[in-house]
């Protein structure tokens, strides 16, 4: 009875191992359709989440798979934000169950040299922040992605420095809208977002059960 025990035991570890293993490698494979990246910059935990379901919504509803950011948090007397991956405290396997996921960490590691390379990286805002120019082409209206805390030591994190702003206005991420997708759909191929996501529909809630 106890080698049997000891023999299941084995095999429930296998199994998981072969399950996490089976994870990893999906996740390092390209996604042709594209993918969903932003800044958690909103805040504490408790808005940081509400923004990832939003976020969420949207690439489930775009059909592409959703880099998931650190957590964005401040220890004192630190004066700049720490980003503490994902999977600290969330579980990636289970939301790939629901929808194409992978985090920042592995993308940046794996992908991004060949899929977002240093040079042709763009980032997304609604519009350009008037009172700032792009340093590169100095009178040039910019999404200033990385000015202040937490957004600069967010990216500065995974060394990423913007190559080129876009702006999405008047596209917006209703992601229960079939005509506004299709418009996002429609006029971009692969996106690198600022976009401020917010949990603002029923369909994120049913979302929010579903984790």
């Amino acid at each position: 009875m106890k080698k049997y025990v000891v023999y299941k035991m084995k095999n429930l570890i296998l199994v998981w191992y072969l399950s996490c293993l089976l994870h990893t490698v999906k996740s390092t494979l390209v996604d042709p359709k594209g993918y969903i990246m932003y800044c958690p910059c909103m805040g504490r935990f408790g808005n940081q989440a509400d923004q990832f379901l939003g976020a969420l919504a949207f690439a489930k509803s775009l059909d592409r798979t959703l880099i998931l950011p650190p957590w964005v948090e401040y220890h004192w007397p630190n004066p700049k934000s720490v980003q503490v991956p994902f999977d600290k405290y969330f579980k990636v396997h289970s939301l790939a169950e629901f929808h194409k996921v992978m985090t920042m960490e592995l993308f940046m590691e794996h992908l991004a040299p060949t899929v977002w390379p240093p040079g042709e990286r763009i980032v997304f805002c609604y519009s350009a922040r008037t009172h700032y120019v792009d340093k590169k082409t100095s009178d040039e209206p910019t999404c200033a992605a990385k000015d202040g805390n937490p957004f600069g030591p967010f990216w500065d994190t995974f060394e990423v420095e913007f190559d080129k702003n876009v702006f999405y206005g008047p596209l917006t991420y209703d992601s229960y809208n079939p005509h506004e997708i299709q418009r996002w759909l429609k006029r971009y191929i692969q996106l690198t977002s600022n976009i401020s996501f917010n949990m603002n529909s029923e369909f994120d809630r049913d979302i929010q059960r579903c984790q």
